[in-house]
């Protein structure tokens, strides 16, 4: 408010160039060092008459600092809010990316125990198959023997054709024994 009645009063008054704001300067000390004398001081008086009658531009120069001061108050400002919410987003980012990152590591682990349980389950389905398996041909065999057997203890008579028939049996059940265990005996 002060600084646009100010610069209502320095009407069209242009911004001081530096080599008057050093001559000011140079009036202010010559003003403090030279001798005063006990009557009226004239050199003093000029030199400050000089610097009154200048002093528009001055004022000028002053007000537009101020303003520009001011314009880069309220940018730093905007700049400072706008980093404080990047920092803000960016931490949140950062929370939910360590949140995903744990949570594919749980996926990832969970993946892993899961195959790692089908394929001890392969396992023991494949034992359990061939348990089966050769308890299947364990029983081929033992009805092959079975087979054997009873063609051995027939007796004499009529026997070669009845024998050979449970002997031929006893072939083909020890061949599908051998099928069904792999070969195992």
């Amino acid at each position: 408010m002060q600084r646009a009645a100010l610069a209502v009063h320095l009407g069209d008054a242009q911004p001081a160039h530096a080599d008057l704001v050093a001559s000011f300067g140079e009036a202010i000390t010559n003003i403090r060092e030279h001798d005063h004398p006990k009557w009226e001081d004239l050199y003093c008086l000029n030199l400050t008459s000089y610097m009154g009658e200048r002093m528009a531009p001055v004022l000028r120069r002053l007000l537009g600092a101020e303003s520009e001061a001011e314009r880069y108050r309220i940018a730093w400002r905007g700049a400072r809010t706008r980093a404080q919410s990047a920092g803000g987003a960016a931490d949140r980012y950062a929370a939910r990316a360590r949140e995903l990152q744990s949570a594919v590591q749980d996926m990832l682990f969970a993946s892993l125990a899961t195959q790692m349980e089908r394929n001890e389950l392969r396992t023991r389905v494949a034992e359990m198959e061939q348990q089966a398996a050769t308890g299947r041909a364990e029983v081929l065999r033992e009805e092959a023997r079975r087979l054997r057997r009873l063609a051995d203890e027939m007796p004499k008579v009529g026997r070669i054709r009845q024998a050979e028939g449970l002997y031929r049996a006893a072939l083909v059940l020890e061949e599908r024994a051998d099928d069904a265990g792999g070969g195992t005996r």
